[in-house]
């Protein structure tokens, strides 16, 4: 006797007791166990809020087949939505870096800490492209000595690959 799986049918073997023949009948596969929930597809986080839903499937956790797959979405809380409006503002104008943005939105906008990091992974920012246009906006408003611009753009919690980035992109 073999027995059946979710992957494999089964066997089982009998002699017939008139003709003394040997019968052998195939046992149907059984159905797969529901196991684990995989992520196919991640779900997107615009910079807008907006949600682009991703994809998840059920997987056997015996023969690790997909038994099925389904879209799936996140939540985006208003507050999230609204600390990401800001952070697009303030990406226009502020050129913060990561950290300081997330300060920022804590300390002058009021918003959660958790809100002010959700905001800052999902603005679509490049960091080291902040970095530079705050170091040119720098320059064009008051000019610095290199030292003096370095200090700033410390200030605003770049880091040392960005800041030198950041001096090279306006001549230092």
């Amino acid at each position: 006797m073999h027995e059946a799986s979710c992957s494999e049918t089964g066997k089982k073997h009998g002699i017939c007791q008139r003709c003394n023949q040997t019968i052998t009948e195939e046992i149907p596969k059984i159905a797969h166990t529901e196991g684990d929930w995989n992520i196919v597809v991640d779900a997107t986080i615009n910079s807008d809020g907006t949600v682009t839903p991703g994809e998840k499937a059920l997987i056997c956790s015996v023969c690790g087949s997909e038994i099925k797959r389904e879209q799936y979405s996140v939540e985006v809380t208003l507050s999230q939505q609204n600390a990401l409006k800001q952070t697009r503002d303030y990406l226009t104008w502020l050129h913060p870096s990561y950290a300081y943005l997330i300060d920022w939105l804590e300390t002058y906008d009021g918003y959660t800490h958790e809100d002010a990091v959700f905001a800052a992974d999902y603005c679509g920012a490049d960091w080291n492209e902040q970095a530079i246009l705050c170091a040119k906006d720098r320059m064009s408003m008051s000019g610095a000595s290199r030292d003096g611009l370095a200090e700033e753009l410390r200030y605003m919690q770049f880091d040392n690959a960005q800041i030198e980035q950041a001096l090279a992109a306006v001549g230092y």
